[in-house]
């Protein structure tokens, strides 16, 4: 059956045009601060620096001061996440090494990195995690929890006594 556009109708009433852009325009006033990177919106991790643009400012206080005091070598990042510390402070450092197992954060860490630390960073990415033995076992992910509120955003469940008896939604 052949489609016919003239057949096709789409229509917004008046008031849900406007709720819309009231909201656009409510969005755009809150998040005019926001970092200029891919966040997840609604993460519990990525609330503060849509609406603040910073993320944990304590601590990229203390990696800079430390970056200007003579430890401006490199930056290891040992589960970067998407890179919310990393591209904030990566500027600091000569080169910035991030380590994140979860293959869907660190697809989007690979365009953080590269959007928010200047070209001249050498920065070096890892899909993998860092324990005390040369193992591989399995990563869970959360759909629903990439940050950390009441668990770590993934976990591996083998050998992990705080994951027991935990079953969230996977992805």
């Amino acid at each position: 059956m052949p489609l016919i556009p003239d057949e096709y109708i789409y229509s917004v009433s008046n008031i849900e045009f406007m709720r819309r852009d009231t909201a656009e325009k409510q969005f755009k006033k809150i998040t005019g601060s926001a970092l200029p990177l891919f966040l997840r919106g609604g993460d519990t991790i990525t609330i503060t620096p849509s609406v603040a643009g910073f993320h944990e400012d304590d601590v990229e206080s203390v990696i800079r001061w430390a970056a200007r005091n003579g430890h401006g070598d490199f930056l290891i990042d040992i589960g970067a996440n998407v890179g919310l510390t990393s591209c904030l402070v990566g500027d600091c450092f000569s080169a910035v090494c991030c380590y994140e197992p979860n293959p869907l954060a660190f697809a989007i860490l690979g365009v953080n990195t590269k959007i928010g630390i200047a070209p001249g960073v050498d920065v070096r990415l890892f899909n993998y995690g860092i324990g005390n033995e040369n193992s591989t076992t399995e990563l869970l992910v959360p759909k629903s929890n990439w940050g950390r509120v009441r668990h770590s955003g993934k976990f591996v469940r083998s050998g992990n006594p705080a994951a027991q008896g935990w079953l969230p939604e996977f992805r």
